[in-house]
């Protein structure tokens, strides 16, 4: 994006940043082996990183859609940080919005449905700012 916006003068009316728990809790350090178990302690390290991620993607757009591709695994605490998380760091600007059920039971269509309704009130709001 740091590239091809600026040349080709692209000025996106949102973005979509997908995350998942998993990559959290590896970014804050936990072991392969343990990805799959509950820990809070490993997802408030890693979330430093997504912080990272929102901060340079703000260069874009204030329109920053943070979707959380949920697994099965994901206990209601993880899901919980994440969202006062960015509920701090893009208090007017995100949704989180959890697919329904997992990649394998293949019930995304909700989720599909709200990322483009999301992108859609973030296009209405660029436009009623302009």
């Amino acid at each position: 994006m740091d590239v091809k916006c600026p040349l080709a003068d692209i000025k996106p009316d949102c973005i979509v940043l997908a995350v998942t728990t998993r990559a959290l809790k590896h970014n804050g350090g936990c072991p392969k082996e343990e990805i799959n178990d509950p820990s809070i302690e490993y997802l408030t390290a890693g979330l430093p990183n997504l912080e990272v991620h929102i901060e340079n993607l703000k260069q874009f757009t204030t329109h920053i859609i943070v979707a959380l591709n949920k697994f099965a695994t994901d206990t209601p605490d993880e899901v919980e940080l994440i969202k006062r998380h960015c509920d701090e760091k893009l208090p007017d600007h995100h949704q989180i919005i959890d697919p329904a059920g997992s990649p394998a039971e293949n019930k995304k269509a909700p989720f599909i449905r709200g990322l483009f309704a999301e992108s859609n009130k973030a296009k209405e709001k660029k436009h009623e700012q302009e």
